[in-house]
């Protein structure tokens, strides 16, 4: 039997042990909710990194412009302070170039001289893929890490980077799909180890920035598409348009001095040819005025859609006074922020085509109405005319699309995909709706007008 002094010490050691492992477990518990804030926090800070760094890649114009921005926030981020970026060769795409911008400390912060050199060698300085840290990350398409820099055999600024009391560096590709654009680069004064978390949200960062390379790529590729389309613009302006003059003005020669002595197929034929030729100019200038929608466009200005209007009724005057047919206009229309030159292409060729596809027997009326909701203009232009089947709305916007034959109805089926591409430009679309042999109804959206 245990004495009294005995269960007191036995007690004593039992509570011991107890509060032993509860302070072992409430230690474990707080280093546990300490590592797990801790890991809350980084990533936190990623996400906002990332959310930056996005921003930057989506408002940038240029990818060395994104780079930049790019730069500040790593470098705001992982405190390091010297951060730098190279951008691939156009002309030799095995090269990489220096953006010639950099993230260093301010005048007066800790060494800066030091760093102004590094930066001086570091700004003059190309590098091929697989030489020095850009290259590397070039060959492999990987972030990479080196932990002392001048003890690297393949980082050839060791001596200027020892000089400037820099150790560990990073960097990490700019990606355009599997492509290597650019190369981000940073340094740091202290022999940092290898943090993979950073390395890969640094690759999340790197194919965000190259959607602005993915941007360019699809800039140049329009713009070279508009330049072969300013050079068709040339060719059917001049090219092939001479020769169509000089056979209408030779037919026109054979019609007066000799249409008296020809029979009636020999006449037929000069007044085939004679058609063929004027349809083929039609065409040519309908595609050039296609074209010039994208390639030559005017600046938007303040455009009076009545004086437009007023504009177009006078070009339209003689085909009005053939068809006997009325255009009324329901109230005023508003004056929009547009080309006005597209303004009046558009216009024109809605109720030209209003005119001209008018029922046998009853008098076109073309009627014109617009609003202004929220910023947008909506033009409804109405007719009664032969009207078109429902299932045909979207194809008549495609060029050379006809729903009649030329001998029904003379045009180059050009009209309306110029309509179309001309609403497309100012940001707006135009739709149709039809009956046939009821009439038609076309509708324009103009938007971003707040300001008219």
């Amino acid at each position: 039997m245990r004495n009294e002094p005995d269960d007191l010490t036995h007690r004593l050691a039992q509570f011991e042990r107890r509060a032993l492992r509860e302070r072992t477990a409430r230690l474990e518990a707080e280093g546990i909710a300490e590592r797990a804030t801790r890991v809350l926090y980084d990533k936190q800070r990623q996400l906002l990194l990332l959310q930056r760094t996005t921003a930057a890649a989506n408002e940038s114009a240029t990818l060395p412009e994104a780079m930049e921005r790019v730069l500040h926030e790593v470098c705001a981020f992982t405190g390091w302070p010297l951060g730098h970026g190279y951008v691939r060769s156009r002309v030799t795409p095995e090269v990489f170039l220096p953006i010639n911008r950099v993230h260093a400390p301010q005048p007066g912060a800790n060494a800066p001289e030091r760093f102004e050199r590094f930066w001086e060698q570091t700004k003059h300085v190309t590098f091929r893929t697989s030489e020095g840290l850009p290259g590397r990350v070039a060959l492999h398409g990987k972030p990479a890490w080196i932990v002392e820099v001048t003890e690297d055999p393949n980082f050839p600024r060791a001596q200027a980077a020892d000089q400037a009391g820099l150790h560990s560096a990073f960097a990490f590709p700019v990606l355009s799909g599997s492509k290597v654009e650019g190369v981000l680069e940073f340094f740091s004064i202290e022999a940092t180890p290898p943090d993979d978390a950073l390395l890969d949200a640094m690759a999340t960062i790197g194919a965000q920035i190259g959607r602005v390379a993915e941007r360019e790529v699809y800039a140049e590729q329009l713009e070279h598409s508009n330049r072969e389309l300013q050079d068709f613009a040339y060719v059917a302006s001049h090219d092939l348009q001479e020769p169509l003059r000089k056979i209408h003005t030779f037919a026109e020669m054979l019609d007066t001095s000799y249409r008296k002595q020809m029979d009636e197929e020999s006449a037929h034929f000069l007044d085939r040819i004679q058609d063929a030729a004027q349809r083929m100019s039609r065409l040519i200038r309908d595609l050039l005025a296609l074209s010039r929608v994208a390639t030559t466009p005017r600046d938007f200005v303040a455009v009076d859609l009545n004086a437009t209007l007023h504009g177009v009724l006078i070009d339209l005057e003689a085909r009005i006074r053939e068809t006997h047919g009325q255009v009324q206009v329901d109230g005023s229309l508003p004056t929009v922020c547009a080309d006005p030159t597209q303004m009046h292409q558009l216009l024109l060729n809605l109720i030209g085509n209003a005119l001209k596809f008018s029922r046998p027997g009853t008098l076109p009326v073309v009627s014109i109405a617009a609003t202004v909701t929220s910023g947008t203009v909506r033009l409804v232009i109405e007719d009664n005319g032969i009207g078109f089947d429902p299932q045909q709305a979207a194809r008549i916007f495609r060029p050379f699309q006809r729903l009649h034959t030329k001998d029904q109805y003379e045009g180059t089926g050009i009209g309306l995909a110029l309509v179309h591409r001309i609403a497309e430009r100012h940001g707006g679309a135009v739709e149709a709706t039809a009956t046939p042999d009821v009439g038609s109804r076309f509708v324009v959206t103009l938007a971003g007008q707040e300001s008219y």
